[in-house]
């Protein structure tokens, strides 16, 4: 059994989200140490995160089961921003990430976690790509409490540290809805363009 994944971060956690509709909550169960990460429904493994790129706190790893992912918090042994999920010498199993940079861990997006061997230690910005995030969002807001979109970019919003929430404002304000970055770094010094999709023109929010 496979799945897609992808994930955001903020100084304290990763939050990971595994794409599997339909799986039995009592089902779900998550091993993990230190450096590594591995899901199972039963005795089949949907995802193998390792080695991770940093320290997590394994005792302290939550998950929730919805009716379209599971979603998995990773609290970081050491606060800061990791630059991808996985080390370079890293094998994950049975799954291929969702691109997730330039869309951020703020303003990129996301490249293929098998194939990132950049340094751990230095942080990289993650963009969630905005066709990417409004498509998670149609098939979530089905099935998560029927909350729509704002309760996913609530729930987005609050897991952030004040610069990232004040970047996530900033990017989708001046790029009219079509960038989201929490990489206050970045963000905070220079004018978010519009970035539509091709084919599409920007209309003012």
């Amino acid at each position: 059994m496979s799945a897609r994944y992808d994930f955001y971060q903020t100084e304290k956690d990763l939050i990971v989200s595994i794409y599997k509709k339909g799986l039995p909550a009592d089902e779900v169960h998550v091993k993990a140490t230190s450096n590594d990460v591995e899901v199972l429904v039963g005795s089949d493994s949907i995802l193998k995160l390792s080695p991770l790129s940093g320290s997590i706190v394994a005792d302290q790893v939550t998950q929730k089961v919805y009716g379209t992912k599971v979603e998995l918090k990773l609290p970081k042994a050491t606060f800061g921003n990791w630059s991808s999920l996985v080390g370079a010498i890293a094998q994950t199993t049975q799954a291929t990430p969702t691109p997730t940079q330039p869309p951020k861990a703020d303003e990129s997006t996301p490249t293929n976690a098998e194939h990132d061997t950049t340094s751990a230690t230095k942080p990289a910005p993650t963009r969630k790509n905005w066709d990417s995030l409004a498509k998670e969002i149609d098939e979530v807001e089905e099935e998560e409490d029927k909350q729509g979109p704002d309760g996913f970019f609530k729930s987005l919003y609050s897991g952030l540290d004040p610069d990232s929430q004040r970047a996530m404002l900033k990017s989708y304000q001046e790029s009219n809805g079509t960038v989201l970055s929490t990489n206050w770094t970045d963000v905070g010094t220079k004018f978010q363009a519009p970035q539509p999709p091709a084919g599409t023109e920007v209309r003012k929010l």
